[in-house]
Formats: C-alpha cells, structure tokens, sequence
C-alpha cells in the first residue's frame, strides 16, 4: 500500500465517525426533547447508524467476497 492509498482510507474512516457522532447527538437531541412518540425517530437514527458500525467497522462485506490469494 502507498501512502496515498492509507492517507485515502483514514480520512474515509473520519468521515465515518464524524457522522456516527452527528447520528448519536440528533439520537440525543430527539431522545432528550421529544416527550412521547420518539420511537420512529430513534429508530430511523438506529438504522443508519448500525449500518455505518456494521458495514466500516466490522467489515461485513468482507464475508461475502472471495479469499484472497
């Protein structure tokens, strides 16, 4: 790997957790504000931010692609 290409890939890695931390504080923010009826809310936070864990940080892609050799 050239430096490029890691320089590429930590940047894309701060974006990522750039927003989980705006999901994670609207979760909040909503969780916090919104007295009742809130569940739709967090769980259409919930979802786009499992996704970016599951997908960037646990690699569940990687299951489904070929050994490499």
């Amino acid at each position: 790997m050239d430096d490029k290409n890691i320089t590429r890939k930590f940047r894309h890695g701060l974006f990522v957790f750039i927003a989980l931390i705006i999901i994670e504080l609207a979760e909040y923010i909503i969780g916090v504000s919104v007295s009742s009826g809130n569940f739709i809310f967090m769980v259409l936070l919930a979802v786009p931010g499992s996704w970016l864990i599951v997908h960037y940080f646990m690699h569940i892609k990687e299951l489904w692609l070929p050994p490499e050799e």
